[in-house]
């Protein structure tokens, strides 16, 4: 037990030390290359995530609107974000999801799908101008540009 005194007080001291050490100073030199800011430019056609409506029980295709070009997933929100399928909003601005058949009283919802190799960015999507009338962030699952509950 008294071997480890020396020991505590030795990391103490060394704590107590780096705590006081006067902070450093970045250089003046500039970066080679700037930090890329956050991309805020929204697409050229800000058209409004939307599911059309009625979404009924038993359907088997979800249709809505979105910018063009853009991939989307329909995901099953009452179920944890379960994804039922996805496919790219084409260039009338329109989707046609094919999905397996639908329960009634779930909620489903519209997420941004996987952006590698296209032109946009998940933050040109979060201005007002593109939610839907349910958008919907469910913590731990995500967010949804648009939702709609299943009629019966």
């Amino acid at each position: 037990m008294s071997k480890m005194i020396p020991s505590i007080f030795l990391l103490v001291s060394l704590l107590i030390a780096g705590c006081n050490s006067a902070p450093t100073t970045p250089t003046n030199n500039p970066p080679t290359k700037p930090y890329p800011g956050p991309v805020t430019g929204a697409p050229v056609n800000p058209v409004r995530f939307q599911i059309d409506r009625p979404v009924k029980a038993g359907d088997t295709i979800v249709k809505g609107s979105g910018p063009a070009g853009v991939p989307i997933v329909i995901a099953n929100v009452t179920m944890m974000g379960t994804i039922l399928g996805g496919d790219v909003i084409g260039a009338d601005n329109r989707f046609s999801i094919d999905v397996p058949p639908l329960e009634s009283s779930t909620r489903i919802g519209v997420e941004i799908g996987d952006l590698t190799g296209t032109n946009y960015v998940w933050d040109q999507f979060q201005s007002e101008q593109f939610k839907g009338s349910g958008a919907l962030t469910v913590p731990l699952v995500g967010y949804f540009q648009d939702t709609a509950v299943v009629q019966p």
